[in-house]
């Protein structure tokens, strides 16, 4: 999203309810209908300049091999650094791995390198850049729910015969 549309919206949102305390305590209707509308105006273009992204979780060996390139940091004696608890927390480099990850989760829209890199580095503010980061790396450890059926499961079968 773009944060000037964002800074635009709240600042018309925090217009629009100075306007109906004032208008509460006179007679004069004040502009409220005039900042609901260039609030409902900056939504569309809120929404017009949103782009959704699809990812999609990496096979269990592309994840390992993924974060085997991108080990925790180590200080100078070659120790777990203690100024990056986040590394050890994650076994990762959560400087480096992440962009990586992003880049290999993303399937749709197919974006180009130029475009993707702008999306990432530039565009993304630091809590969507948390946000979309969360959601990549749960999609690889989430636990996935196999669907169940006791019509092909031999196991059910020939343990329910007896």
């Amino acid at each position: 999203m773009d944060p000037d549309l964002i800074a635009e919206h709240e600042d018309l949102l925090q217009r629009r309810d100075e306007a109906k305390a004032a208008a509460k305590d006179s007679l004069a209707g004040g502009n409220v209908v005039e900042l609901e509308q260039q609030i409902a105006d900056v939504l569309e273009h809120i929404e017009a300049a949103t782009v959704v992204l699809t990812l999609q979780a990496l096979p269990r060996p592309r994840f390992k091999a993924l974060k085997d390139l991108h080990p925790p940091r180590k200080d100078a004696e070659g120790n777990p650094s203690p100024e990056h608890a986040g590394d050890l927390r994650l076994g990762v480099n959560e400087d480096t791995f992440f962009d990586v990850l992003l880049r290999a989760e993303i399937i749709a829209p197919v974006l180009d390198e130029e475009t993707l890199t702008v999306l990432l580095d530039e565009r993304l503010t630091d809590g969507a850049w948390e946000a979309l980061t969360t959601v990549a790396w749960n999609l690889n450890l989430e636990k996935v729910a196999v669907p169940f059926s006791q019509a092909v499961s031999p196991t059910r079968r020939s343990s329910s015969r007896k």
